[in-house]
């Protein structure tokens, strides 16, 4: 059963961001080794001597402390949450992240630079790190089968995630994204974020879109999550197979301007504990040409203005939808749809709710949804992902 409260963006021992009033210092650890052209590492570690300056890396060292305070105006964006650790380091110069890359500490590619990641490079990254991009992160097409980059965090603790600031681009193709505080944060004002054919594992929060940003996403994996996704912004999801965490919820609508569009995927949990797809608020909410399984409840809609739910099963949860609340011109339909086999209720409308349509749809078990035309005596065989 979903229930409304305030929802962090971090969890304890792994609190991430960039502080509102930080100057942006800008440094990169030196190689201890002297052979030369190896990776650098990105970062600068309590007590560290400031590196002398790599061409190459396109990193500026640390400038001397001067007792002075730093401007106000740094121009790297802040998250929604602040950190009390170093200052990012400021990545100044286009480069190629390769295989053995190490980021060990908070960093920002700034406005106008771009960072590509190599094709089946590992990145690893120190806990308490993070990236925000206010210029551009990309990574090479590989496609579905083609090798994957990772994104790595230790194998205890959490390091941050990316943060696609105002300004930012993120460009990924085949990465995948392991133990993240938030695997991806979009925040007010990115100009363009895509991930696609990656695997997101072991997140405390997979996707993070904040009001006012966007996000698409086609062919990635959710596994291993430990809590929910939050969409105040635009989500845009196709061919998505997102594993909840065993209790809590899946993708949460959480603003009146949110809106949520799935289609083609497939969207499970272990057990009928938490809610899959769930709207706090006046948010937009379409599913098409998806199967929901095995949850609490397939849609919680607390609130929203209008949904769309067409060509979708929703079988083996405790509740095919949970309709408790809709406002606005709607529409509020439901088509072509499946909603079988669901232990307490297929459909249960409670609340405030403008006018709702079940069209066409097979709907076994218990439902208190009037009106409901056209019905069909028999599962729809193409109720489901493409």
């Amino acid at each position: 059963m979903h229930s409304l409260g305030v929802r962090s963006r971090f969890t304890q021992g792994a609190i991430v961001g960039v502080v509102g009033l930080v100057g942006a210092l800008l440094a990169v650890s030196a190689c201890s080794s002297p052979t030369t052209n190896q990776l650098p590492t990105v970062g600068n570690g309590p007590g560290d001597i400031p590196p002398t300056p790599d061409a190459g890396t396109g990193v500026t060292p640390p400038k001397a402390d001067t007792g002075v305070a730093p401007p106000e105006d740094t121009g790297v964006a802040a998250t929604d949450s602040a950190p009390d650790g170093p200052p990012p380091m400021m990545m100044t110069a286009d480069t190629q992240w390769a295989n053995g890359q190490q980021i060990t500490g908070p960093t920002v590619i700034a406005a106008g630079v771009t960072i590509t990641i190599a094709p089946g490079a590992t990145v690893t990254f120190a806990s308490g790190a993070y990236l925000t991009i206010s210029g551009t992160l990309s990574a090479a097409s590989s496609g579905e089968t083609g090798a994957h980059a990772a994104l790595v965090g230790p194998a205890s603790g959490t390091w941050g995630g990316l943060i696609v600031a105002s300004g930012g681009t993120l460009s990924l193709d085949g990465v995948d994204i392991t133990n993240a505080t938030t695997a991806i944060e979009t925040q007010a004002g990115d100009l363009s974020a895509a991930y696609d054919n990656g695997t997101i594992e072991a997140a405390n929060t997979p996707f993070q879109l904040d009001t006012g940003s966007s996000l698409t996403t086609s062919h990635a994996t959710v596994t291993g999550t430990i809590g929910e996704s939050t969409v105040k912004g635009s989500f845009t999801a196709s061919y998505l197979a997102y594993t909840k965490s065993a209790s809590g919820e899946g993708i949460v609508a959480e603003d009146p301007t949110a809106i949520l569009s799935i289609t083609d995927s497939t969207l499970t949990g272990s057990g009928p504990a938490g809610d899959m797809v769930v709207s706090d608020s006046a948010a937009q909410v379409n599913v098409a040409y998806t199967k929901i399984t095995n949850v609490h409840c397939a849609f919680h809609f607390n609130g929203l203005s209008s949904f769309d739910i067409s060509y979708t099963t929703a079988e083996t949860n405790a509740y095919g939808a949970m309709l408790y609340g809709s406002s606005g011109a709607g529409p509020f339909t439901i088509e072509h749809s499946n909603i079988e086999g669901n232990s307490v209720y297929a459909l249960d409308e409670e609340g405030t709710n403008g006018t709702i349509v079940l069209e066409g749809s097979y709907v076994s078990g218990m439902s208190n949804v009037p009106g409901a035309t056209s019905p069909q005596t028999s599962p729809i065989a193409n109720a489901g992902p493409r």
